[in-house]
């Protein structure tokens, strides 16, 4: 996928991450306080931060997130 975020053009390759025995990835739902998203990209910079995705929120805004703050709702198959 291609993605942009701030005017910064990156090209995702990852595709899934695990944190504290969550599976995250491209496709899952995810939720952080009152938001819940789709999770686009896994370490949008490849910076080698696999901490950090791209989240699609349902209230149209796209932003990055840590994964340590998110629960998955569901995971993408």
């Amino acid at each position: 996928c291609a993605s942009h975020h701030n005017g910064l053009h990156y090209r995702c390759k990852k595709e899934r991450v695990m944190f504290r025995h969550q599976l995250i990835k491209v496709g899952s739902l995810v939720k952080y306080a009152q938001y819940t998203g789709v999770v686009t990209c896994v370490d949008p910079f490849e910076r080698g931060d696999k901490e950090e995705v791209e989240v699609a929120w349902l209230d149209g805004d796209t932003t990055l997130a840590s994964v340590r703050y998110l629960e998955v709702l569901n995971e993408s198959r």
